[in-house]
């Protein structure tokens, strides 16, 4: 048996650095092979999960140990008898993440996908083996985005020019895609835009109209015809990016708190309404992220004292912070709908 301090001091060596990684994991290996699979087969499973060994190296090793490549892809033989854990753990591992958490065969249409946390959702998405609709006002910037996604992921992209306020515009480029791709299975509403920033007696007419017809009609008017789509396949995903701002008050930003949180009411109410069709709609809350959005607010003086003494974490976050979750949320369960997951640094606990 191998003692489990041994396990854990070895653990701690390869969770150091990639260069102590491709020294020490033919060690660990070396010592865990020959022992009783029952009692390390789970930490086997914790230590390739943390240094994220990949099912490669493993056909590499068992070729040096003359392991039965069989047995690396998941059949029970080391050296023509016994079990071979190490093959069992890392295939069943591969093909659960598969199962879960894949992509492939999906059509996702992702609003303001050209940018900030919308391209991270896309590339995210690519990279999962979906098939994407890159939407946003600037036909360019779409056309530019989808190309460069195809090109890193292999997969296939379109980007489509749709003003979110625009009903017809928006019901315009469903049909295409539906005549294109023959369903949409995931919308994510992440166009937005961040509004006048004024008090609320300095505030027109036109400044509130105009960050509420963006940020919370907009989700409203996608939704409503991505959701007709999605019916009649009798299954989809609707993801809106809402803001801790739909729970936390901010100055001057009366309209785009009340959309966000309006957004979020909505979420619910089409959660409730759309279960039945088997359509999940769920919210992430994103807080202080690094995106053209915020970007003039964090380099200031003043966001810099905010990021310090008002987040836990002491800073904003990156996009790429978000792609598990939205993943997550686009392959959840049935049972899954309704929620709203923030995602900001420990801000809304505080």
């Amino acid at each position: 048996m191998v003692p489990v301090c041994t396990i854990r001091s070895v653990k701690r060596k390869l969770l150091f650095g990639k260069r102590c990684i491709s020294v020490s994991y033919t060690s660990i290996l070396d010592i865990l092979i020959w022992h009783d699979p029952c009692v390390i087969k789970y930490q086997l499973f914790l230590l390739f999960r943390e240094t994220r060994v990949r099912t490669g190296n493993l056909m590499e090793f068992g070729k040096r140990r003359k392991i039965s490549m069989d047995a690396v892809a998941g059949k029970s033989q080391v050296d023509g008898a016994g079990m071979n854990p190490i093959g069992e753990v890392v295939a069943r591992k591969a093909n659960l993440l598969e199962e879960l958490f894949s992509l492939k065969g999906k059509i996702a249409l992702i609003t303001g996908g050209t940018r900030g946390i919308g391209r991270a959702i896309a590339d995210a998405y690519a990279a999962a083996g979906a098939d994407l609709v890159v939407t946003a006002r600037d036909l360019r910037g779409c056309q530019a985005a989808a190309t460069e996604i195809s090109a890193r992921y292999g997969v296939k992209a379109v980007g489509k020019e749709m003003n979110v306020k625009n009903v017809q515009r928006i019901d315009a480029v469903l049909k295409e895609v539906v005549d294109e791709f023959g369903k949409i299975d995931i919308l994510v509403n992440s166009a937005g835009i961040a509004g006048s920033e004024k008090p609320v007696l300095r505030m027109t007419d036109e400044d509130m109209a105009e960050v509420m017809s963006v940020d919370f009609y907009g989700t409203f008017f996608v939704s409503r015809s991505v959701g007709q789509v999605m019916v009649r396949k009798k299954s989809g995903k609707i993801i809106n990016i809402c803001s801790i701002l739909g729970k936390v008050a901010a100055r001057n930003m009366a309209g785009y708190c009340a959309s966000k949180a309006a957004i979020l009411q909505l979420t619910r109410v089409m959660a409730l309404e759309l279960m039945q069709d088997n359509i999940q709609v769920n919210a992430i809350s994103p807080g202080y992220f690094v995106t053209d959005f915020s970007r003039g607010f964090l380099d200031m003086e003043m966001g810099k004292k905010f990021m310090a003494n008002k987040i836990p974490m002491k800073r904003a976050g990156n996009p790429d912070e978000i792609k598990s979750t939205a993943i997550y949320l686009a392959t959840c369960p049935p049972y899954l709908t309704g929620a709203e997951i923030s995602i900001d640094g420990g801000h809304s606990i505080v």
